[in-house]
């Protein structure tokens, strides 16, 4: 079971990449492209060529997990445009981005122990 929290760090690639590759060849794009260690605990998302599909990658402490997601009609509409090769999400603007939302719209939870 995936348990994301406030303190996964989560990366999004911002280039797409080739989907044949699986599990291996996403590792070796974490090393080699943006010379992050795959099992560091992060998750890692990436985007095939045509936004038809979304991968996570990441490494529980035990297994390697790799998650492909596609999506049922048309595209994913939104992926960030940015200079950086990687950027930063919270666990519910990855739940957003998978849902086909942008993840931009909302920067941050409210902090649900002031409001109790």
């Amino acid at each position: 079971m995936v348990n994301l929290t406030q303190q996964t760090k989560i990366f999004l690639a911002i280039k797409p990449i080739d989907f044949r590759s699986r599990m291996d060849g996403t590792a070796g794009v974490c090393r080699r492209l943006y010379e992050k260690d795959p099992l560091d605990g992060a998750v890692y998302v990436f985007r095939n060529n045509r936004s038809t599909m979304i991968r996570l990658y990441f490494f529980d402490g035990l297994s390697e997990w790799c998650c492909d997601v596609r999506i049922a009609n048309g595209r994913f509409p939104f992926w960030p445009n940015s200079d950086e090769p990687l950027s930063a999400l919270q666990a519910h603007q990855l739940y957003l981005l998978l849902r086909g939302a942008n993840p931009s719209e909302v920067k941050s939870l409210p902090d649900w122990k002031k409001l109790a």
